[in-house]
C-alpha cells in the first residue's frame, strides 16, 4: 500500500513534479570548486613542468612506478596489461643491466605509442575524407 505522503511532490509514475524542492538534484559544487581553484593557483605551470621532467628522468632511469605514472597520463591506461618488470635472470641472459633493459623497453614502448598515434591519425584522416564525400 502506497501512502499519499510518499507520493507528495510526485506524479503518478513516481517522478518529481515541478516545484518539488527535492527535485533540484545535487547542490552546486562550490566547495570542490574552491579547492580546485586553490590547488591550481598554488601550482604554476612552470613548476608542473619541473615535476613532469623529474618523473620523466626517474622513468628513464628505470623507476617502474614513475614510468607507469608517466605513461598512464601521457598515453592513457592500456587496455591490455604490459609486464614492466622482467626478472633479473632475463637481464642476465640478455647481458644487460636493469637500467639498460628498462631504457630499451621504454624505447620499444615509445615506438609502439608513436605507431599507434600514426594509425589513429590515419584513421581520423580517412574518416574525415569519407565524411566529406557524402
Amino acid at each position: 500500500m502506497v501512502t499519499t505522503a510518499k507520493l507528495e511532490g510526485r506524479d503518478a509514475a513516481g517522478r518529481f513534479t515541478a516545484g518539488n524542492t527535492l527535485s533540484r538534484g545535487r547542490p552546486r559544487r562550490e566547495r570542490e570548486t574552491e579547492f580546485l581553484d586553490a590547488f591550481c593557483g598554488a601550482l604554476p605551470a612552470s613548476e608542473l613542468a619541473e615535476v613532469t621532467k623529474a618523473i620523466l628522468a626517474r622513468a628513464k632511469a628505470g623507476n617502474i612506478p614513475a614510468a607507469r605514472l608517466l605513461l598512464e597520463y601521457a598515453v592513457g591506461k592500456p587496455t591490455t596489461r604490459i609486464e614492466f618488470a622482467p626478472s633479473d635472470e632475463e637481464y642476465r641472459v640478455a647481458g644487460k643491466s636493469p637500467a639498460e633493459g628498462m631504457a630499451a623497453m621504454m624505447e620499444r614502448i615509445a615506438a609502439k605509442v608513436k605507431e599507434r598515434r600514426e594509425y589513429e591519425d590515419c584513421v581520423k584522416k580517412t574518416d574525415t575524407q569519407n565524411r566529406s564525400k557524402y
